[in-house]
């Protein structure tokens, strides 16, 4: 049986939460994509919501929670930069999978250092990512949950990712260069691994400090910068908690300044994924999908709750029953939406079922 080697905080529902990581899902330094890995690099493992059919030969549609990996940059605990993970086309994260990425510390002078800081670019192929593990060159490993982003009002979705002996599927967060899915999705993102991963009795109980400054921060635009080698930065300087405070930084909204409805739900729902989401995972709600601004992704349906959200218009609607009158219901049997003006069909590419195990289609 696998074991857990971390235990890392987050914030669910408004209260912190504790959750394991199995030793798999840590990163492995034999899967990285780059031959030029010396004694005191450190390694990322992102992993990505699982939304859609794989790109195979019989399914052409939609997998937009994966996409290219993001580019990292690395920061010691004196917000000195200290290496960086290159982002290239090869890179390329499939959805319910990971991908192990080297930190070259070696070439910036900085082998062996820890790298409790991490800066996240989103390429303009769109990521919503599920959680990220870090091991530093020392042996220490970290991790960080996607439920952050819906924890801080950021742009979110639900995974089919399980995480260590629990059920839990942590929800993802969006990462966007090019703002194809809304103007308020990050194109940047800066975490503080050592927050979430102080799982002792000295951690903070303040919930509010895991959304502050001081614990993440989100961007939605930025300024190209380059380091000495080429690499592309956001910050040359990284942004420290005594420039920042508790304020947005320019670009974004604060925890509890959301976007108006309309500019999200145009992004989502069949008209931009064809196909559908039906979760039997008892966590998941297509009401509390279809109620939140800044969920984003395709249609969904909620075996538990016998539910099915419109993501396009954020409308929930109830399954519909075998013996009543089929009005204002979604027939999950046809793929229709029952209407008083009659069958709407959804015409869905590709219907995924999630049952808390695998992925079936």
């Amino acid at each position: 049986m696998l074991g857990l080697v971390t235990t890392v905080i987050s914030v669910i529902a408004g209260a912190i939460t504790f959750t394991g990581f199995h030793t798999s899902q840590m990163p492995n330094p034999l899967n990285v994509q780059s031959g030029g890995n010396e004694i005191g690099d450190s390694y990322l493992r992102i992993a990505v919501a699982l939304n859609g059919g794989f790109p195979t030969s019989h399914y052409t549609g939609p997998t937009q929670a994966d996409g290219i990996a993001p580019c990292i940059s690395a920061w010691n605990k004196d917000y000195q930069y200290i290496g960086y993970a290159r982002c290239r086309n090869s890179m390329y994260i499939h959805s319910g999978s990971f991908i192990d990425i080297l930190v070259e510390q070696h070439k910036y002078n900085a082998n062996g250092q820890q790298a409790p800081f991490l800066q996240l670019l989103g390429s303009k192929d769109a990521i919503c990512i599920a959680y990220i593990t870090q091991q530093w060159a020392d042996g220490r490993q970290l991790g960080w949950l996607g439920d952050m982003g819906r924890a801080c009002g950021r742009p979110w979705y639900h995974s089919n990712i399980i995480m260590g002996d629990t059920d839990h599927s942590p929800d993802c967060t969006w990462l966007d260069e090019d703002h194809s899915g809304g103007p308020e999705v990050p194109v940047a993102m800066q975490i503080n691994m050592i927050a979430y991963n102080n799982a002792t009795e000295k951690y903070n109980h303040d919930v509010d400090y895991y959304c502050s400054s001081d614990a993440i921060m989100f961007k939605t635009t930025f300024d190209k910068t380059w380091d000495p080698l080429g690499e592309v930065l956001w910050n040359p300087q990284m942004t420290t908690k005594a420039d920042n405070g508790a304020r947005s930084l320019p670009g974004t909204t604060a925890k509890n300044e959301h976007p108006s409805h309309n500019s999200r739900v145009r992004r989502s729902g069949s008209s931009v994924f064809a196909h559908l989401i039906a979760s039997q995972m008892s966590h998941h709600s297509a009401i509390k999908l279809c109620e939140n601004d800044l969920s984003h992704g395709p249609d969904f349906v909620s075996l538990v709750e016998n539910m099915f959200c419109d993501m396009a218009l954020k409308e929930h609607y109830p399954l519909c029953g075998k013996e009543s009158e089929k009005v204002d219901c979604y027939d999950f049997e046809t793929h229709h939406l029952m209407t008083s003006g009659g069958a709407v069909a959804r015409n869905y590419s590709h219907v995924e079922k999630w049952t808390g195990d695998a992925a079936t289609a």
